[in-house]
């Protein structure tokens, strides 16, 4: 639970936050660990909350996770349309190294999700 934000979030706090965000999204897209410890270092639970609502402000809720997280590695499937893309295309004999990275991520959660169901 959020507790009931000391000093309210007047639009000077929003604005900080946003301004936060922004500059965390840089830190990561740097691959910045310092940076991003700077950054949320001392926030309070309302500032992390308010810092988690401003960055979800700015996805494009329109894309697949998979096109949201391209940059990090271009060549690596993301979501479970994409890994059963993948899946199929290594049934087929497909060995490039986007097929091959996404047969390896399908298995493993496939793996995962059959523990899942058996202790459940």
């Amino acid at each position: 639970m959020i507790p009931d934000p000391d000093p309210p979030i007047d639009d000077d706090r929003i604005a900080r936050i946003d301004q936060t965000a922004v500059a965390l999204v840089g830190a990561v897209r740097d691959r910045d660990p310092a940076e991003v410890r700077q950054l949320v270092a001392g926030l309070d639970p309302v500032d992390l909350a308010a810092l988690a609502i401003s960055l979800a402000a700015m996805v494009d809720p329109d894309r697949t996770v998979g096109q949201l997280l391209d940059w990090i590695e271009p060549d690596h499937p993301h979501d479970e349309d994409e890994l059963r893309l993948a899946h199929a295309a290594y049934a087929r004999g497909d060995r490039d190294s986007w097929t091959v990275r996404g047969e390896r991520t399908y298995q493993r959660n496939r793996k995962r999700r059959h523990r899942t169901e058996r202790h459940a």
